[in-house]
């Protein structure tokens, strides 16, 4: 019910309805908050291959900082613990939230195309990267048998705190396309 009663503040909020044309940014935007993209992404990308990249990076990670670890299909699998990354653990809500954001930017402040390209490439590797740490951070928790730590860092208060972390990251890099905007223009 929320984009349809939006919709129509929006169409009321416009003098005439002949003006209702110069609010097609905030219509489309209002719009796709109804759409269940969930359900229509979860077609296109299963959860599952998600997942198992997911697996791929977490273990990648851990390797990378020094860890003996190893990873078969959505298990990343320490010597001491293992986790499966199922569901919301995945990067897919996240990835969801973050290209959401990114529509929002592309669609109100302008951006030259080779900074829109490079504004949707960086939200998937932050979305991507930033879960990835959430997961290695629960692996080793599992590991070293801190189940409330671990219940935190799974449950929706500490998965709250990671996607914050990657929006405010798109938001540094989207103020980063924007300052070197600025020194491309002539000083006058």
């Amino acid at each position: 019910m929320y984009p349809i009663f939006s919709v129509i503040g929006i169409y009321l909020a416009a003098s005439k309805a002949s003006k209702i044309g110069q609010y097609w940014r905030e219509i489309f935007i209002v719009s796709l908050t109804g759409i269940p993209w969930e359900h229509i992404s979860s077609v296109v990308f299963p959860v599952a291959k998600v997942s198992i990249l997911d697996a791929k990076i977490s273990r990648l990670m851990l390797w990378y900082v020094g860890f003996d670890v190893s990873q078969r299909d959505n298990l990343v699998i320490l010597p001491k613990g293992a986790i499966q990354i199922a569901g919301p653990c995945s990067s897919f809500d996240l990835l969801g939230l973050m290209w959401q954001s990114c529509l929002v930017i592309c669609l109100y402040f302008t951006l030259k195309k080779n900074q829109q390209v490079l504004l949707w490439i960086c939200s998937t590797l932050i979305a991507l990267g930033v879960n990835g740490v959430r997961l290695c951070l629960m692996a080793l928790l599992v590991a070293n048998n801190r189940t409330a730590a671990f219940d935190y860092w799974h449950g929706s208060a500490g998965a709250e705190i990671f996607t914050t972390a990657a929006i405010l990251i798109l938001a540094l890099v989207y103020f980063q396309a924007i300052a070197r905007k600025r020194q491309v223009l002539p000083q006058v």
